[in-house]
């Protein structure tokens, strides 16, 4: 009895189980039918999307390529009646390059400014000649101040003469303050050069004064600075070995060479005997 409810309450459980997994099967379904219509929307679309934007660049193609073809068929008419027009001038013996008159007008003015034209610029000064900009350029370089229209402004005229004097150009203002720059700078040289003298003659005067006081601590001493100085750093008087001393040193070297060789010598005789009489035996 136990053993069939058991069992009862086991098949209900299965079935139950069995009834969730359907059901959970068909929810799955579900979406997976509502999500590939969703894609299949999504593709509907961009399908139409992509043929309404084809649509669209064909049309605006077609427009471009009748707008490039108008301006071309204008242009090549234009181009027909510019040489028919070339070849009638041609023909009657005209002039056939025309220009605009904006073109003939910059070219007039062009001829008239080439022709020494006087023109203003904007602050109403007349414009610098080739040969007073350059004198500008080197009064600028050589920091010489430069006027406008001073080479040629009318000078004065002459008291006492009667004639006129011709102002300084840049050149020769220039070459006024270089050489009163060249006059300055010698005086300079000229007083340094005192100054060096006056300095050399106070600085002997001064190795003299300090000597004198050398030599008088120096007796003070007991000790004549002159002969100190006046020594013979080469002589021998200060060597610590004399020749006696060398010639002693070299017998010793040569008695203690004769030992040394006497002794290999004594080495040498005995390992040939112990050679012999491995050889012996």
């Amino acid at each position: 009895m136990q053993f069939a409810e058991l069992k009862r309450a086991a098949l209900a459980q299965t079935a139950a189980q069995r009834e969730a997994f359907e059901e959970r099967t068909r929810e799955r379904a579900a979406q997976r039918d509502v999500a590939h219509a969703r894609a299949e929307q999504r593709e509907k679309e961009r399908a139409h999307w992509l043929a309404r934007e084809r649509l669209r660049q064909e049309t605006q193609d077609t427009r471009g390529d009748k707008a490039q073809g108008a301006q071309a068929a204008v242009r090549n008419a234009k181009a027909a009646r510019a040489t028919e027009a070339a070849a009638r001038n041609k023909l009657l013996g005209r002039n056939a390059e025309v220009r605009s008159p904006a073109f003939q007008k910059a070219k007039r003015a062009a001829s008239r400014h080439r022709a020494g034209a006087t023109m203003r610029n904007k602050h109403g000064g007349v414009p610098l000649t080739r040969e007073e900009k350059r004198q500008k350029r080197m009064a600028s370089e050589m920091g010489v101040a430069f006027q406008h229209g001073q080479a040629r402004a009318p000078a004065p005229p002459n008291a006492t003469s009667g004639g006129t004097l011709r102002c300084k150009t840049a050149r020769e203002t220039f070459i006024e303050e270089e050489n009163r720059r060249k006059r300055e700078a010698f005086a300079i040289r000229v007083d340094d050069a005192d100054d060096a003298d006056d300095a050399g003659d106070a600085g002997d005067a001064g190795d003299a004064r300090a000597n004198a006081i050398s030599d008088e601590i120096w007796r003070l001493f007991g000790k004549d600075r002159l002969r100190y100085a006046a020594r013979d750093i080469d002589s021998d008087e200060d060597m610590e070995a004399g020749a006696d001393d060398v010639l002693r040193e070299e017998r010793i070297s040569a008695r203690q060479a004769q030992k040394e060789d006497e002794l290999a010598a004594r080495e040498l005789e005995e390992r040939q005997q112990r050679k012999r009489a491995l050889q012996r035996m």
